[in-house]
């Protein structure tokens, strides 16, 4: 069964899905859409679900039934703890518990050829930047210089109106690139914590039986 490994950048404006497949190739990139309901925006689950179930299968029958399954492993990025406002991380939760919710109903129905697991940004151990990225750099620039070096090919524009590389889609390639190369046991599901030094213990002036 062919692999599948995708990454979905969290964000109600910024997001984006990349799929890699077994040798880490770029195989289709989707950049996520945003629709409102009654007034409050809503990343477009239908848009993905469309996406992940074009593929899924290696090719279609003119009557919709699959040839050839492919098995999909989808990494999603969780909400960090703390936002810019409140305002921004109720945006990131909200999309997070959309796309969530979409993966798990499809994990349920197709368990023997999909799977999904959160995973996290930021400073935590697990944390795919810090297991991917060099330590101490801006995660932006690192980012998108491991992208560059990965993909030397792929613009990273989200379309061809656009000039600036699109932040998104490079962090859920690189979300991708990880989780296949934990599944590869080429990186660790997580950095070792780091020892604390020993506090030197004062010396005393005491002297024993003056």
């Amino acid at each position: 069964m062919n692999q599948i490994w995708i990454g979905i950048d969290n964000g109600m404006r910024s997001g984006a899905a990349v799929a890699l497949d077994a040798h880490g190739a770029i195989v289709s990139r989707l950049v996520l859409s945003v629709r409102e309901h009654g007034g409050i925006p809503h990343v477009d689950a239908h848009e993905i679900y469309e996406w992940l179930r074009d593929l899924s299968a290696d090719d279609w029958e003119s009557g919709g039934f699959p040839v050839g399954r492919r098995h999909m492993h989808v990494a999603l990025e969780a909400p960090p703890a703390h936002a810019d406002s409140a305002q921004s991380l109720g945006s990131m939760e909200r999309c997070y518990g959309a796309i969530a919710g979409l993966l798990l109903a499809s994990e349920i129905r197709h368990p023997d050829w999909f799977s999904w697991r959160p995973v996290h940004s930021g400073n935590r151990l697990e944390s795919w930047q810090r297991i991917l990225l060099p330590e101490g750099s801006d995660t932006k620039k690192a980012a998108l210089q491991l992208a560059r070096e990965l993909w030397p090919h792929e613009t990273w524009l989200p379309s061809a109106r656009h000039r600036m590389p699109h932040t998104g889609l490079i962090d859920a390639a690189l979300i991708a690139h990880t989780i296949r190369l934990q599944a590869a046991g080429e990186l660790p599901m997580a950095l070792e914590p780091a020892k604390r030094k020993p506090k030197k213990r004062k010396r005393s002036n005491l002297v024993i039986g003056s």
